[in-house]
C-alpha cells in the first residue's frame, strides 16, 4: 500500500508568511488605502517616491516588483487622481519620470503614520535581532524563487508567457493585482477570502466579485478563493 505524501501544513513556510502578509493587506487595504481609494500598488509607488522623488518609471517597477506593464496602468491612474506627474526624461527622449505632487505627498503624509503603526503591531514582541535575521531570509528566499522562475530579481519585472494565463484578471484593479501578486510569489497557500473582504481594494461590488471569474489561477466562489494550483505562486 504506498503511503500517502504527508505535510505539515502549521509549519509550512509559504502558508506562514501568507498568513501574515494577507492580514496585513486586508488590514492596510480596507483601514487606511480605501480611504484614499488606493490600491496595493498604487500604495507602493507612491511610498518609493516619498523617499527618492523623480525617478525614471522602468526604476519604480524594479523598486515596488510591480511587473513594467501593469505598472504604466498603475502611474495612469495616480496622475488622473493628481498624486504624480510622468514627464519625459531630460537625459532620453525614450524614459520618463515619475514624480509626486503636493496631493501626492499630502496624501502620503497620512498614510505612512498608519503604515508604520502596522508594522509595528506585527513586529511587537520580536527582538530587533530577529527582526534582521527575518528580513535578510525573506531577501533571500525571494532571490532564491526569482532565479527558480526565471526572473531577474534586480531587474522590473515582466508578465512572461509563461505566466500571462494565470492573470485573467476581473477589470483592471484585480489585473493589476494579479501580475503584481506573481511577480512577488504571493498567494500560494489556500486562502480562504469572503468577497466582501477583497471587494474594497479591487474598488468592484462583493456581488460582481463572484460570478465565476478566475483571477491567479484561483476559482473565485460565493465562499471565496479556492487556491489554484501553479509552481508560479510560492506565498
Amino acid at each position: 500500500m504506498t503511503s500517502r505524501p504527508r505535510l505539515d501544513f502549521s509549519e509550512y513556510l509559504p502558508y506562514l508568511i501568507n498568513r501574515v502578509g494577507w492580514l496585513l493587506v486586508v488590514d492596510f487595504g480596507q483601514n487606511t488605502l480605501a480611504r484614499h481609494h488606493l490600491s496595493i500598488a498604487m500604495w507602493r509607488v507612491l511610498a518609493v517616491l516619498a523617499n527618492d522623488d523623480g525617478q525614471r518609471q522602468i526604476d519604480v517597477a524594479a523598486r515596488t516588483s510591480i511587473d513594467v506593464s501593469t505598472l504604466s496602468r498603475v502611474v495612469t491612474r495616480l496622475v488622473k487622481m493628481g498624486l504624480v506627474t510622468r514627464t519625459r526624461s531630460a537625459t532620453s527622449s525614450r524614459e520618463v519620470v515619475v514624480r509626486l505632487t503636493p496631493k501626492g505627498a499630502a496624501v502620503l503624509a497620512r498614510v505612512i503614520p498608519h503604515a508604520i503603526a502596522l508594522e509595528r503591531t506585527a513586529m511587537a514582541g520580536v527582538p530587533a535581532k530577529d527582526l534582521g535575521v527575518v528580513r535578510r531570509s525573506l531577501r533571500r528566499m525571494y532571490r532564491n524563487l526569482a532565479a527558480s522562475a526565471g526572473i531577474n530579481a534586480r531587474s522590473p519585472p515582466c508578465a512572461r508567457p509563461r505566466l500571462r494565463p494565470l492573470l485573467h484578471a476581473v477589470g483592471d484593479h484585480a489585473s493589476e493585482l494579479g501580475a503584481d501578486a506573481v511577480d512577488r510569489h504571493f498567494f500560494a497557500a489556500a486562502i480562504i477570502t469572503p468577497p466582501r473582504a477583497l471587494a474594497p481594494s479591487l474598488r468592484a461590488s462583493p456581488a460582481g466579485l463572484t460570478r465565476g471569474s478566475i483571477v491567479l489561477g484561483k476559482t473565485f466562489s460565493r465562499t471565496g478563493w479556492i487556491a489554484g494550483s501553479s509552481p508560479a505562486m510560492t506565498n
